[in-house]
């Protein structure tokens, strides 16, 4: 990315870190949608931001950004997906976790599996993809 466009998305990001959450988080939602997923974005910092279906499973999905080339994420927020992906493992919806994260002075998506009893450090870096998720 060039200089100059590195400095205008810092500027106009720089004084709100909700505007730049909310800017990924509807970059990952046309994405998803364009992609034949049913989303939904759920607005609240208790739950993941967004739910998407697709070919009958549902994906709970995470979105951040950052300036960086990674970014860990909160282990509470992991939890979060973890306890609800266990959750959907006792009744009868497939349910896969995912965090992305948008890379804002690369214009690019890092992603990561949420494993439902996995560790709640999870980190994404630039670069990291999973197939399943095309983003």
């Amino acid at each position: 990315m060039s200089k100059d466009r590195s400095n205008e998305l810092r500027e106009l990001f720089k004084h709100s870190k909700f505007a730049t959450g909310v800017y990924a988080e509807l970059k990952v939602f046309d994405l998803l949608r364009n992609h034949g997923f049913l989303v939904f974005r759920h607005p609240h910092s208790a739950t993941p931001d967004l739910w998407a279906w697709r070919n009958g499973v549902l994906y709970l999905i995470e979105v951040k950004s950052t300036f960086r080339t990674s970014l860990t994420i909160n282990p509470a927020q992991v939890e979060c997906i973890r306890s609800m992906l266990q959750f959907f493992a006792n009744t009868t919806i497939p349910a896969v976790g995912f965090v992305v994260v948008y890379f804002v002075l690369y214009d690019e998506f890092g992603v990561k599996k949420i494993d439902p009893i996995g560790d709640n450090i999870v980190t994404v870096g630039l670069g990291d993809h999973d197939p399943e998720l095309p983003l």
